[in-house]
């Protein structure tokens, strides 16, 4: 009889905020700190598959956010709010700069966390994030955004008819599975959290943090990304100026959730080359434009 490795165990822990309340943090592995953050209508759970696949050689850090999940952080005023969570989380496990994969918002929520104090992180990942949200529009257009997106709830939770609408609006037909998981995350939401996160968002703009960014920096989005589409992930990569997006066929705005195992590769690749001695924490080489399967 064969013996099999031990799986790492996953375990919850919860870390104080200087708002107040706990954030919910899920931590699994060994290894140099990842951390990953949820979208807006995320939560920590939608990471588990790509932490258990990472988890061998990386400690995975994925917290609810405020006002989120199991989170009892009080919802957020402002944006910059956000980006007080997560350095608190970062210098409360002493792990030492961290590689942050940022998904949409979680993207957005990453960049405002660097704008606060960039030496928090080791290198960055973007998944299918603009740096503004809102930002074009005038205060009127962007009420009339948010209560758009607001009708989705029916009182405190978003209803399953509006929940399969979402899902069938951002996450290719294909991908089933996906749908049933986002639908399981979108429908946990808390109406507050959405909201105020939501608010805070409407109107951020770090565009001009980009060409600053001095950490090694990997960037994709999905071909059929209705929310963040190729040209805006191509966008924001040519700000960055390390090399084009990787763009991934065939999948939508939820990658970790459509294509676990490709994003696995994206992040993996990325560690890769930070442990290259001949990288070290320089900028590494840019990606394939286009990932297939």
């Amino acid at each position: 009889m064969k013996c099999q490795a031990e799986r790492p165990a996953l375990r919850t822990e919860r870390i104080p905020s200087p708002r107040g309340g706990t954030l919910a943090v899920d931590i699994i592995g060994a290894g140099p700190p990842l951390l990953f953050v949820h979208g807006i209508s995320g939560r920590r759970t939608q990471w588990r598959n790509i932490a258990s696949l990472l988890a061998h050689r990386a400690t995975v850090i994925a917290p609810d956010l405020a006002c989120y999940g199991a989170s009892t952080v009080p919802p957020v005023a402002d944006f910059a709010d956000f980006a007080i969570d997560i350095a608190a989380l970062v210098e409360a496990l002493e792990l030492g700069p961290v590689v942050a994969f940022g998904h949409s918002m979680g993207g957005r929520v990453v960049l405002e966390t660097v704008a606060r104090d960039a030496g928090l992180f080791r290198a960055l990942v973007l998944s299918a994030t603009e740096p503004a949200f809102l930002a074009h529009m005038s205060m009127a257009e962007r009420y009339e955004a948010i209560a758009r997106r607001l009708a989705m709830f029916d009182g405190d939770h978003v209803s399953a008819v509006e929940a399969r609408m979402v899902s069938e609006m951002i996450i290719p037909p294909h991908h089933r599975d996906a749908r049933r998981a986002f639908i399981e995350d979108i429908t946990a939401l808390h109406a507050d959290g959405y909201y105020t996160a939501l608010t805070a968002s409407a109107g951020m703009d770090q565009t001009a943090l980009l060409g600053t960014l001095t950490m090694p920096v990997t960037t994709f989005a999905g071909a059929l990304d209705p929310v963040c589409p190729p040209q805006a992930a191509q966008a924001v990569a040519a700000a960055i100026s390390q090399g084009p997006a990787t763009i991934l066929a065939d999948v939508g705005h939820m990658p970790h959730l459509e294509v676990p195992e490709r994003v696995t590769a994206i992040v993996a690749a990325l560690l890769d080359r930070l442990e290259d001695p001949r990288v070290g924490g320089r900028v590494p080489a840019p990606m394939s434009q286009e990932a297939r399967p």
